[in-house]
């Protein structure tokens, strides 16, 4: 309950030049706080939303093919993280539909069961 209003206060003491930087500070902490094997997710998905921006501001043309590849790359490690083990336990119920019996795959770390 003191997270948010810590984190609005010191927003608002901190230079304006840093306070992006501090919000995205605060977000890996707060993140952290929940799940610390979704941190290096969330370092490689801040480093291609900024340099892809990064890129797409000094593109001229396929800008909308970069954008679009942006946004998969972004989703995926989340996809990835919330989904596997569903898909995963999907496709085993499908297989043994058809007769197919395949031993479960251990759960992966970080995902949900």
């Amino acid at each position: 309950m003191l997270f948010l209003p810590l984190v609005v206060l010191a927003y608002y003491l901190v230079p304006r030049k840093g306070r992006n930087l501090w919000l995205l500070i605060a977000s890996y902490f707060f993140y952290f706080c929940w799940h610390p094997t979704h941190l290096p997710v969330l370092w490689f998905i801040t480093a291609v939303a900024y340099g892809g921006g990064r890129l797409l501001a000094s593109l001229k043309t396929h800008r909308r093919l970069c954008l679009g590849g942006l946004i998969v790359l972004s989703f995926v490690p989340f996809i990835t993280l919330k989904y596997l083990n569903f898909l995963v336990d999907s496709c085993l119920v499908v297989l043994a539909h058809l007769g197919i019996q395949i031993a479960p795959p251990r759960a992966l770390p970080g995902c949900c069961p």
